[in-house]
């Protein structure tokens, strides 16, 4: 029996290898888009402290006007940083979601050639055990006109 030469081998192996290397690039998004919700997370909690920790000194007379200024330039800094901090988590999503799409559709193309690869595999077989079959009917023809000769021939 022969072996089975996929010809579409190397495609199948470039796809599997392509989409390997999106995997990885999407785990790479995916930490990066991470580290942009826990930065804007922090800010934003950051901010929260500020606010708390503003009202507090205020409910107990501590702050000045000097302090109230400096709260409230930091809480303005803090405020534009978490406007930066969500356009980047926004991008870094936007980014993981196009790379998420890209790894499907390599998934998708190694599956189609995978399919091919199984259905050219199928037939190979089929091929295979028909040539096989044809081969022991052969056989069996030539054994029975063998038979049937030498029947004749004791007949005479």
């Amino acid at each position: 029996m022969k072996k089975f030469n996929y010809k579409f081998e190397s495609i199948l192996k470039v796809k599997e290898s392509e989409e390997r290397q999106l995997q990885e690039e999407y785990v790479i998004l995916k930490k990066a888009h991470q580290n942009a919700v826990d930065i804007l997370k922090t800010l934003e909690k950051t901010r929260e402290n500020q606010l708390d920790e503003m009202q507090n000194n205020e409910g107990l007379g501590l702050v000045d006007i000097n302090n109230a200024l400096l709260y409230r330039d930091y809480l303005t800094h803090l405020k534009r940083e978490i406007a930066v901090s969500q356009e980047e988590e926004c991008r870094c999503r936007e980014d993981m979601d196009a790379g998420f799409d890209r790894m499907i559709e390599k998934t998708k193309e190694r599956k189609i050639f995978e399919k091919l690869k199984e259905r050219h595999k199928a037939s190979f077989v089929f091929e295979q055990l028909r040539n096989m079959q044809n081969e022991l009917d052969d056989l069996a023809q030539g054994r029975f006109n063998h038979q049937k000769k030498s029947l004749n021939l004791e007949a005479d």
